[in-house]
Parts: structure tokens; C-alpha cells; sequence
């Protein structure tokens, strides 16, 4: 859809944008979305065929036989389970991620890394989401075991209760395994940000530039972490891109979602989505042909979260519509704020066209695709809003 649409436009910016973006960069922007949009297209194939393999062939079955035969806990089965199904998906998608890094992002500009520091991110990750995995595991099926037929709702609670715990170390312990933050240094930038944060009542534990030009040229800023643990992050590349007052624009629209309650709402919704998932789970738990259909031998607590898990990714593509449209009132509540905090427009509308050109962001999506699938609304339906 969206290029199809691309392929419509010759190298002529939309007419609010000409004053800031060039022909040379639309078309770049253009080829930039085609180059992501075909690449999005076949790891989608590749993904669909994958997950055919595994459901048709009878491996997840055999994975969960040999898995049994080691003789461990049937908790400690269905954990061994999981996280080798997700070494496996690492695996799996490693080369695309590769493709997408080395040949796509390098080939427009963006791409800061090398192979070896790409493996190493590769390899930290698999371990941190291996380490996060086990307790959330464990705890699912040993609820599912001991609780009774409210087995969901506390899993449910407990799942949600982790994520916030989570959310709570993410800026002090697990973002800096991936990148460097230093504290904003004194002067001009970090004077306005921290009027800006009084002006709005934000209190955060500090202002830290993230070392993101090591990895990516894309710029970007966002506010982490809940309670004390509250921080405000600068992309280095954000700092070198935008003008003082374009920064505290965009750090406006941050503090928004903080002040409008987003960050919980989030959470909220996400911990509503795994009660419904838990809750089906529970009413198929002791459906047979389910597990026959899967290749397990019969139904037990670790095939049926398997199963969810699998699941999971073709029915958030069914719903991602009603949560994209969520967040997308987010970001316009988020940017109503920003331009009251700011006593004009201008400068928010500045910040997100630069960022938009330095990205090579999609100028001109097609609508029903940017209705199903973006986060953000597109760019010039975002100034229209802020403009009132």
C-alpha cells in the first residue's frame, strides 16, 4: 500500500513542506521508504514460513519431548522450553536484522555500527531477555499449577507487576548494558530544559545525553523510568540536529505524556491485554485438538503458554489497529501540551519536520496503512492538529 503510493510521487515535496525539505531529500525519503517497505514485505514471508515450519513439521512437539526427557520440574521444562524457542527466533531473524542494519540503514546513512558491535548488542540481548524471561515463565506456570481456576488472574497481576518493576530500573540498570549516558553538561541546552521541567512541575532525577551516534544517525529523546528513577534522555545526534528551543520543544511533548498519565495508561492496557490472553488461554487449556494442531502429545501448562505465544503475533496484528489509534491520541494529548507549555507551535512543528528530514521519514504514508499501523500520526496531519 504505502508503495504503491510512493511510486505516485515524483521528487516535488507536499506543498507545506517545500520551504524545509528539498527535492533531492523527498526522493531520498521516497527510495528510503520503498528500500524499508520491501524489506518489511519478504521478513514478513520469511517469518509466516518459519512459523509454519515449526507448527506443521512437528518440532515444537519433539522440542518439548526431549525437553521432558531431561527429567527436570515441569516448570522448569516449560522455562528450558521457552527460552530455547527463543534462542531459536534469534537465530532466525539475526541475518534479516543484519540485512537491515548493514545494507538498508548503511546504504542511506544511518548505519554508525560494526559487525562486531552489532554481534555483541545481538548477544546481550539474547542473554537480558533470557534473564527476564525465566522468572515471568516460572511464574506463569507455576500459577497455572497451583492457583486454582483464578490461575489467570493472578498470573496476570504478577506478569504486570514485573513490567512495572521493570519500567522502574530500565534507565539505571538495563539501558546502560547497550549505550553510555552522561550527564547534559552545564549551559544554554540544559538551563532551558531544566526551566522547561520547573515551568511544568516535572521533577526527574536528571538530564542524560545517550551516546546514540555510536550506533545510528537517527535522532531522538524520550523520558524513562517511574518514581525516582525518573530521567529525561538526549540522542547525541538529537543535540547536534535541533536548535535549543527545538530541543525543549520536543522534551515538552516528552514531559506531556508523563503529565497526562500515558505512561501508566500504557501499562494499564498492556496488562488488560495479558489478562485476555491468559483468560483465553485458560478456556482452551483442555481443548486436545489445540495441542494435536501445535504437534504437542497432549495438552500441559507449558504447550498451552507456547501456544499463546504464537498466537500472540497474528492476533496483535488484528488489534494493532485499536492500539495504534491509542497511541496516536497519546501523541496529539502529548503534543497539546507541549505547545501550551511552549506559548506557540512553531518550534515543536520545526523540531519534527527536521527530524522528519534528517530520518527520511515517510512524508506522504497512505492513510489506511498510517490508521493500521503507526504510532504517530503522520507528520502533516500532527502541525495541522497543533496549529488548532
Amino acid at each position: 500500500m504505502n508503495l504503491r503510493r510512493s511510486a505516485q510521487f515524483s521528487t516535488e515535496p507536499p506543498l507545506e513542506f517545500r520551504a524545509q525539505i528539498d527535492r533531492a531529500t523527498f526522493a531520498k525519503s521516497l527510495a528510503y521508504t520503498r528500500a524499508k517497505g520491501k524489506f518489511a514485505i519478504w521478513s514478513g514471508r520469511f517469518s509466516s514460513v518459519c512459523v509454519l515450519i515449526f507448527i506443521l513439521t512437528g518440532i515444537l512437539g519433539e522440542l518439548d519431548r526431549q525437553i521432558a526427557a531431561l527429567g527436570f520440574s515441569p516448570n522448569i521444562c516449560g522455562v528450558i522450553l521457552v527460552l530455547t524457542l527463543t534462542v531459536i527466533t534469534e537465530a532466525l531473524s539475526a541475518p534479516l536484522a543484519f540485512y537491515s542494519t548493514f545494507r538498508i540503514e548503511a546504504a542511506f546513512g544511518f548505519n554508525r555500527m560494526t559487525a562486531a558491535l552489532w554481534f555483541k548488542d545481538l548477544v546481550k540481548h539474547l542473554i537480558l531477555s533470557c534473564f527476564l524471561l525465566t522468572p515471568v515463565v516460572y511464574a506463569v506456570l507455576w500459577f497455572m499449577a497451583s492457583s486454582g481456576a483464578w490461575w489467570w488472574l493472578y498470573a496476570g497481576a504478577g506478569v504486570a507487576a514485573f513490567q512495572v518493576f521493570v519500567a522502574f530500573i530500565f534507565p539505571n540498570v538495563l539501558a546502560p548494558i547497550f549505550n553510555k549516558f552522561s550527564p547534559l553538561e552545564p549551559g544554554e541546552l540544559k538551563t532551558e530544559i531544566l526551566q522547561l521541567a520547573s515551568r511544568a512541575n516535572f521533577r526527574t532525577s536528571g538530564v542524560y545525553v545517550m551516546d546514540g551516534s555510536r550506533r545510528s544517525a537517527h535522532a531522538n529523546a524520550y523520558f524513562a523510568g517511574l518514581g525516582t528513577s525518573k530521567r529525561i534522555v538526549l540522542f547525541d545526534t538529537l543535540i547536534k540536529q535541533l536548535s535549543t528551543p527545538e530541543i525543549s520543544a520536543v522534551l515538552a511533548h516528552e514531559i506531556g505524556h508523563q503529565k497526562c498519565g500515558h505512561i501508566w495508561k500504557g501499562l494499564l492496557l498492556s496488562a488488560l491485554l495479558i489478562l485476555a490472553g491468559f483468560r483465553a488461554m485458560d478456556a482452551l487449556v483442555s481443548y486436545a485438538p489445540m495441542y494435536e494442531a501445535f504437534g504437542f502429545a497432549g495438552p500441559s501448562a507449558r504447550a498451552a503458554l507456547v501456544i499463546l505465544i504464537f498466537l500472540s503475533a497474528p492476533i496483535g496484528y488484528f488489534i494493532s489497529p485499536l492500539f495504534s489509534s491509542i497511541s496516536r491520541r497519546f501523541e496529539y494529548q502529548a503534543d497539546r501540551f507541549a505547545v501550551g507549555l511552549a506559548g506557540g507551535w512553531e518550534n515543536l512543528a520545526g523540531a519534527l519536520i527536521a527530524l522528519s528530514k534528517h530520518s527520511l521519514s515517510n512524508l506522504v504514508p497512505h492513510p489506511l496503512y498510517s490508521f493500521f499501523h503507526y504510532s504517530h500520526p503522520a507528520l502533516a496531519e500532527r502541525i495541522a492538529a497543533m496549529k488548532g
